[in-house]
């Protein structure tokens, strides 16, 4: 197994204690630790850029009742007449395989003549028509925008002909995104943000095909000089029976700034019954501000989180990747009313590192990447379970150690765990990933990159197939982007209670038996040093996840993954250190591309 993060003593030392000192919240029920039970590669073209962009919300194009999975790719600069610039693995989950792409009959999304760039920006639309079925927005960057419906036969898509498939939308888009049915009409919408920094609500009922941009008839948000580059759905934030929209900023200044700028923002908007203009100004809604420190970028990426604490406010994860001297960073941000806007600052140390800006009350938790540029929060995820939720955060360009430059790597955390105080935290509510990474925090799951150049952790999708129960199953895209040696790739994972299956990520041998017995009781592969990894119980030390040896030779089908991974679910007895450990999942992971100005750099997919 190879070696972990390099543990950072100072981190992981004295100043750790227990979060609920800040805001103690209510009684949750004592829980099982979640294992890894599968852990596999689906393996693209060198130079595909597959995993670049995926569904990230659950997402059902065939309204067949299991989750499918839609995977973009990024500036591949193929211009091949009929390349694809997506794919979509219809019932994709816990039983995928490992196997090269082709080899698992991958619908088509054939690309568009107006990508200048090659490859497509996809994330799930929801519902837009009210059919039954999943839809899919994808981006062609600067070029136009396109809503695939799905249905019960879904299969190959051409974007230059979608017919009575969806629509297409011409103009400058940067991104798009569903956001749920935020005017309760009964049909999901989509939000998609342009070069000027603009968010348009796009509501299928108004839309004609082949439009553009600027003639859509739907709801704009901006700001003056204001660049909107990230947008999802937020949930019911302030309470009130409605959705709400999620737009973020990463490259504005917060006022009261006393750094270089970039502090970041994301403006929760809680009415769209008309155009909303953000910035310094009151808003249906509250705005979360990126610290005074500067260039933390905070509002890279967002997704909903559902109600992790039960207070009746449904909840927020916001990345903020920022660059060199800083590390990337994962924000949750707790709902709350209307106009209780929310600051943030990791370096405070007698007031909460997320707090309430009325009255300085905890209003989340701040996680901070493992070193400089690594880029956590790029990328950020959530596995919606009833009544919990498992988040993800990315680190696409986190190394590993020396041989695993810019492997990446993901962190997932079951949010019972963080609502419960048991990660190890500052006392303001700050958690080191480093602390995090040589697996040994119960509760916490790192998932590290294999090969250099992998970029693991630059998106994730929902694949959980049944959320009331215990099985939780998630990709994390790794594209291994403008790489000439190492292949794009995806990796699906699967977690489940200790008591409910034999815990063991790679599920069968290279002769394709099982390794453990029929009652669970089968020997667990040892370490190099010959120890041995720990069992359902959490007994021993857990270990961190990687992916297969036969993923570091481009072509084996055994995921040779290292066993039982121990990811604790909270419970509120303090009787329990470190007996779960959760709340947060992070991604982030910068791109490669050229210049690191703020503008460019929050632009990217």
């Amino acid at each position: 197994m190879r070696a972990a993060f390099p543990r950072r003593a100072a981190i992981a030392a004295a100043s750790v204690t227990s979060l609920a000192v800040l805001a103690p919240l209510p009684a949750l029920a004592d829980t099982d630790p979640l294992v890894v039970v599968t852990d596999t590669t689906v393996t693209g073209a060198l130079g595909s850029a597959l995993g670049a962009t995926a569904s990230q919300v659950s997402c059902d194009v065939n309204g067949n009742g299991t989750p499918d999975l839609a995977v973009g790719m990024y500036a591949t600069f193929d211009y091949t007449e009929g390349a694809a610039g997506a794919y979509v693995l219809l019932d994709a989950g816990a039983t995928t395989p490992t196997a090269e792409l082709a080899d698992l009959d991958p619908v088509w999304i054939v690309d568009s003549s107006l990508n200048y760039m090659g490859g497509v920006d996809v994330r799930c639309a929801g519902d837009v028509n009210a059919d039954g079925f999943d839809d899919l927005v994808l981006v062609a960057q600067g070029s136009a925008a396109f809503l695939v419906l799905g249905s019960a036969d879904f299969a190959e898509v051409q974007l230059d002909a979608l017919g009575d498939r969806g629509w297409t939308i011409l103009g400058s888009v940067s991104r798009g995104n569903g956001i749920g049915d935020v005017d309760g009409d009964g049909r999901d919408e989509v939000a998609v943000t342009d070069t000027d920094g603009v968010v348009t609500i796009l509501d299928s009922e108004t839309l004609v095909d082949r439009s553009d941009l600027a003639d859509v008839v739907g709801t704009r948000v901006s700001g003056d000089g204001i660049d909107l580059v990230s947008v999802s759905r937020a949930g019911d934030m302030n309470g009130d029976g409605r959705e709400d929209l999620a737009v973020g900023a990463a490259s504005w200044t917060a006022p009261g700034a006393t750094g270089a700028g970039g502090t970041g923002a994301i403006w929760v908007i809680t009415d769209l019954t008309g155009d909303v203009t953000v910035g310094d100004v009151e808003i249906p809604g509250f705005r979360i501000d990126g610290p005074p420190r500067g260039y933390d970028l905070l509002g890279t990426s967002t997704v909903g989180l559902g109600d992790i604490d039960g207070d009746g406010y449904d909840d927020l994860l916001i990345g903020g990747e920022s660059d060199d001297p800083l590390a990337g960073s994962a924000v949750v941000v707790t709902g709350g009313p209307d106009g209780e806007d929310v600051t943030t600052d990791p370096l405070a140390t007698s007031t909460p590192a997320v707090r309430s800006a009325t009255d300085g009350t905890q209003r989340g938790w701040w996680l901070n990447g493992v070193a400089p540029g690594d880029h956590l929060g790029h990328a950020v995820g959530a596995v919606r379970m009833d009544g919990w939720t498992v988040l993800l955060a990315g680190a696409m360009d986190g190394s590993p150690d020396e041989e695993r430059s810019q492997a990446g790597y993901a962190i997932a955390i079951d949010s019972r765990a963080l609502v419960a105080g048991d990660l190890p935290a500052s006392a303001s509510g700050v958690i080191e990933a480093a602390a995090l990474m040589d697996g040994t925090v119960a509760g916490a799951t790192p998932i590290e990159g294999d090969i250099a150049e992998q970029h693991l952790g630059r998106s994730f999708a929902d694949l959980t197939a049944d959320p009331s129960g215990t099985l939780v199953t998630f990709a994390i895209g790794a594209p291994a982007l403008f790489s000439e040696d190492t292949s794009a790739s995806v990796r699906i994972i699967s977690l489940d209670l200790a008591e409910s299956t034999d815990p063991v990520t790679d599920p069968t041998t290279d002769d394709g038996t099982d390794d453990g017995t029929d009652d669970g009781t089968g020997t667990l592969p040892t370490d190099d040093d010959g120890t041995t990894t720990p069992t359902a119980d959490g007994a021993g030390s857990p270990p961190v996840v990687t992916s297969s040896d036969a993923q570091a030779t481009q072509g084996s089908t055994a995921t040779g993954s290292t066993a039982a991974q121990v990811l604790a679910r909270t419970g509120a007895s303090t009787g329990h250190p470190l007996a779960v450990a959760g709340g947060l999942v992070l991604a982030g992971l910068g791109a490669l591309l050229g210049a690191r100005a703020v503008r460019s750099r929050t632009r990217r997919p």
